[in-house]
């Protein structure tokens, strides 16, 4: 049939045309927290955006619809004429959003993105995004959430907001964007409120990515990302736990922590972000499944300090399940206050325990309190104990309880390489990578941790039938930043075949090889 007369044709037969598919730009202009009346208020530019009605002062939503601000500063009695920014206090829960719908704070004049680009470690800058719309759930009951993405809003967006003093400040729905918001602080990134969780998600959602304008601050909640079972969230370019310099502690709680529920909480990514200043855990992950995290600051400023969490990472098995195939990159996992830099943990809720976790050469462990890595079974739970090498390494526990190196010497050669001579003692007939790292001496504060990366990755090495292997690895002239004489190196083995690492050897300095001196003798 002709396109151009169907129409027509329809009309004539009495068929009504099914109505276009639009977008609505939804304008909120007040800070009040009423519905029905003259303003469009956030209220009701939600219940708009949900039902595609006019909701007081509101236009009707459409199949997509943006929330957009416009609110007077110097009318409207919600806003500071001195900052530019405007505060919206609901009294009541904010109707949850059941629509494709984007709320973008960035529309108020005044506001604009951050334009400080993130990165993995170290190249992490702070944030400058100018926020001007506050939501603030002080005036609010307790238990109360500042925006829920209820079914039916999947792949909705929530920009250029701050948003505090609720009991959770988001719940997300699959697919939710969070990006460029500054969540548990005020407008100017800095005066954190009052909360118990930030950012609470079931999965598959995106806080953060890899540019600039998106990052967040997710600041000052007992918990500020937390994501309860499901697969595929990714949490990206962030600070969690400062405040939006990077360099000040926010948090008396944890960063992130992942949970299994009905079973293992699968896929997620945590990539480049800022994790620190959190007085418990950096990031803990519990009844997980194929987590990768990379690229991360934890327990490091903006700029290199020390901004410690109380504990690293801990990855740990719960009634969900185990955790396992966790594999980190590229991390800084530094300056726990209270314990080790990463614990991998027993907690004897499933059968099993949390394995394959995966530390390569390029993670970079220092000044914890307890070890760089501590494979904790039930017995040692809380303490910072290495689990000592075994005969044919035949314990169980967190990854296997894989037996580390034995470093018997450390010799800078005299064309600058250095030979690092050691055996490992393991499984009969086993296949395993080995990493070096240098510290900065072999202290107490240096023990079992790892913080120069050597560059340079070790052929795989393979035992006999008696589980014994001994080995020299070059690091070849010149040696990478860190590695000098009177450095401490420490190594790691990992099982290629269940990519379990060990714990960090044992420290041995760096010392010069004794040079040959030739004797003369009389002749007679």
């Amino acid at each position: 049939m002709n396109k151009a007369i169907a129409p027509a044709l329809a009309l004539a037969l009495g068929i009504a045309a099914a109505p276009a598919v639009r977008a609505a730009t939804i304008t909120v202009n007040s800070t009040a927290d009423t519905t029905g009346g003259v303003p469009c208020t956030l209220r009701d530019a939600i219940l708009a955006a949900n039902t595609n009605a006019v909701s007081g002062g509101c236009v009707a939503g459409g199949a997509t619809d943006v929330i957009a601000f416009a609110i007077p500063v110097a009318t409207d009695p919600g806003c500071n004429a001195g900052t530019g920014v405007c505060v919206i206090k609901p009294l009541t829960q904010t109707p949850f959003i059941t629509g494709l719908v984007d709320i973008n704070g960035f529309t108020q004049p005044g506001a604009s993105a951050n334009t400080l680009p993130g990165g993995a470690y170290p190249n992490v800058q702070g944030l400058d995004t100018q926020i001007r719309i506050e939501l603030d759930g002080s005036l609010q009951p307790g238990g109360t959430t500042g925006l829920v993405f209820n079914a039916g809003s999947t792949g909705s967006r929530v920009r250029g907001l701050a948003v505090l003093n609720f009991h959770t400040q988001m719940i997300l729905n699959v697919g939710t964007l969070v990006t460029g918001n500054y969540v548990g602080t005020r407008a100017d990134g800095v005066t954190k409120g009052t909360q118990t969780f930030g950012v609470s998600g079931n999965g598959a959602s995106t806080i953060g990515t890899a540019l600039a304008a998106d990052r967040n601050l997710i600041t000052g909640a007992d918990v500020n990302v937390f994501v309860n079972g499901g697969n595929s969230t990714t949490i990206e370019g962030n600070l969690i736990g400062t405040d939006r310099t990077g360099t000040v502690s926010l948090s008396v709680g944890t960063g992130i922590q992942i949970r299994g529920t009905t079973g293992p909480a699968f896929g997620h990514a945590i990539v480049n972000n800022v994790i620190s200043g959190n007085g418990s855990f950096g990031i803990e992950l519990l009844g997980t499944s194929n987590a990768g995290v990379s690229g991360n600051a934890i327990g490091v400023a903006v700029g290199g300090a020390a901004l410690g969490n109380g504990r690293g990472m801990l990855i740990a098995d719960n009634a969900a399940g185990t955790s396992t195939i966790t594999v980190l990159t590229g991390n800084a996992i530094a300056n726990s206050t209270f314990a080790d830099g990463l614990i991998v943990l027993d907690a004897a809720a499933t059968a099993g325990f949390p394995n394959s976790v995966n530390v390569d050469g390029t993670n970079r462990f220092w000044n914890n309190a307890g070890l760089g890595i501590n494979l904790a079974p039930q017995s040692e739970m809380g303490a910072a104990i290495v689990s000592l090498n075994d005969a044919l390494d035949a314990d169980a526990g967190p990854n296997n309880v894989q037996n580390y190196p034995v470093i018997t010497s450390a010799i800078k050669n005299a064309n600058g390489s250095i030979s690092i001579s050691f055996t490992l003692d393991s499984l009969p007939n086993g296949t395993f990578g080995i990493n070096a790292w240098a510290n900065d001496d072999c202290s107490a504060a240096s023990a079992r941790e790892g913080r120069y990366p050597s560059g340079q990755i070790s052929p795989n090495v393979s035992t006999d039938a008696a589980g014994h292997v001994a080995v020299v690895f070059t690091i070849p002239n010149p040696p990478p930043a860190g590695w000098v004489v009177g450095a401490g190196i420490s190594m790691t083995a990992r099982d290629t075949g269940a990519a379990a690492v060990s714990e960090f050897s044992a420290c041995v300095a760096v010392a010069n090889a004794v040079p040959v001196e030739l004797q003369s003798f009389d002749a007679e």
